[in-house]
């Protein structure tokens, strides 16, 4: 256990954390070895969270968004939970691409016109201008884990919802 302690300690002198990455010359997206990637780890329960009013009557967690400390730039991400009956109402993003991934539960999907069954493991990529809704006509809520790209959805979430008091697991009902 000192040996590693020691060793993070001595990484960490060699490369600080917060110092902004150096991208070669005809490389724009490379990094150099000495570089620290930027990242965002969210502890269960840990994003921002937001009450989202009728229809849908669910949390939103937001766990990655430009401006948060490490939040890549160019996309957003966070968990929803619908409850049963819960719903999001059908919509399209002009610029963006939304990739969903759900993680509990069931619900009918509306894609482009198209009535769809989304379960658990389900994957799905809704491009600019798809249409798409979800309503959670099953008996337990239904939770997914979204991405925009990019970002900017989270903004919305923030205008509509009721932020999560201290007190209250995302999950509860305020």
């Amino acid at each position: 256990a000192v040996r590693v302690c020691q060793w993070f300690a001595l990484e960490r002198r060699r490369h600080p954390v917060g110092r902004q990455a150096e991208i070669p010359q005809g490389a724009p997206d490379a990094l150099t070895m000495n570089d620290v990637p930027r990242y965002v780890l969210v502890p269960p329960g840990g994003g921002e969270g937001h009450w989202q009013p009728q229809p849908a009557n669910g949390w939103i967690e937001v766990f990655s968004s430009p401006g948060m400390p490490g939040a890549p730039a160019g996309c957003s991400a966070g968990l929803q939970t619908l409850p049963p009956l819960g719903k999001i109402r059908e919509h399209a993003h002009p610029a963006q691409t939304e990739l969903f991934w759900f993680v509990e539960g069931e619900a009918l999907a509306r894609l482009a016109g198209e009535v769809r069954r989304v379960a658990k493991g389900s994957f799905l990529a809704a491009p600019p201008h798809l249409r798409h809704g979800f309503i959670n006509d099953g008996a337990h809520p239904m939770t997914f884990l979204w991405v925009l790209l990019p970002a900017g959805l989270e903004d919305f979430f923030r205008a509509i919802g009721k932020q999560k008091p201290g007190n209250l697991r995302v999950g509860q009902r305020p």
